[in-house]
């Protein structure tokens, strides 16, 4: 499993876990006991040094147990990490980086993908943050940095994206290199990437912008032998939309990108000649964006019979 997060990692040989138990832990006060204990929700279940794995004793008396695939990612974080100095006040973005990564590549990214939400009204501001800000809590990390995760995975491909990692890694080798920074790694993943990734990286990782994409004016025409299907991606974010549009029809569908900055619209026309099903906006969840409670405009079925 650790080889198929990232090939060449290396085994798991001689590898050593140790409980570390806690002080009053089964005390039936609150305080230092079970009943009182906290982690902050950025602290990972399990701390890896090397061929060392503690755990804490209060994790090994949960309901719950540690699944093998977050242990992979921990061990996975801790291995990438340790091959290059990396600077202090971004070591937390590159711990989760390389968790999220291994998740991604195990298949257990987020069950939205690259989508956001729905969220309530007031979590909305708490993700739209730059990933360095300080006001980046627990609901950053685990609901908006894994979707970036998954969007930028989408835009260059498993293996672009890990090479990229693995180029900025190896520079460590070279004695004279500094500290590596955020600002390198996105440098690299420009370069890597087949497909542009800069928006994404200012826009939604930096500036903290989310874009909120909705389909409006979605009008099906028939034409002398087929279907001509025009409408409109309207973002109401922040931040570049670049979502796939698809019209499914009874044989086969056709798709086209669509881009859309900060309050701007994106028009797309699509045909075929075949009788359309519907249009939906980016169906396989790869395009970063937030979905609202109660205001899903995803897609459009198309109602006009069989004319």
């Amino acid at each position: 499993m650790l080889d198929e997060a990232w090939p060449g990692i290396g085994s798991l040989g001689r590898l050593t876990v140790l409980e570390w138990p806690q002080a009053r832990i089964h005390e039936r006060t609150a305080g230092q006991s079970f009943r009182g204990w906290y982690r902050d929700p950025d602290e990972g279940w399990v701390e890896v040094a090397g061929n060392l794995i503690t755990l804490q004793e209060s994790d090994l008396i949960r309901l719950e147990g540690l699944q093998p695939e977050q242990l992979v990612a921990e061990i996975l974080a801790a291995r990438l990490a340790g091959r290059r100095r990396i600077l202090p006040e971004q070591a937390l973005f590159f711990r989760q980086l390389f968790k999220d990564l291994a998740l991604e590549r195990l298949g257990l990214g987020p069950m939205n993908g690259a989508v956001v939400g729905p969220l309530h009204p007031s979590d909305e501001a708490a993700i739209q943050v730059p990933v360095f800000s300080k006001e980046v809590w627990y609901a950053y990390w685990h609901t908006r940095f894994p979707a970036l995760i998954s969007a930028l995975k989408s835009r260059m491909g498993d293996e672009p994206l890990r090479q990229a990692v693995e180029e900025f890694l190896a520079r460590g080798d070279d004695p004279a290199a500094g500290a590596g920074s955020a600002r390198e790694l996105f440098e690299v993943l420009a370069r890597h990437s087949p497909h542009p990734v800069e928006r994404l990286i200012q826009d939604s990782l930096l500036a903290g912008g989310l874009p909120y994409p909705t389909l409006d004016g979605v009008d099906f025409r028939r034409t002398g032998d087929g279907w001509r299907v025009t409408g409109r991606m309207v973002n109401q974010g922040q931040g570049e939309a670049l979502c796939k549009v698809v019209l499914t029809t009874d044989l086969g569908q056709e798709s086209t990108v669509v881009r859309a900055d900060s309050g701007q619209t994106g028009r797309f026309e699509l045909a075929s000649r075949h009788r359309p099903q519907g249009v939906f906006l980016d169906p396989d969840h790869e395009c970063h964006r937030l979905v609202k409670k109660g205001a899903p405009r995803d897609l459009v079925y198309f109602t006009g019979g069989a004319r």
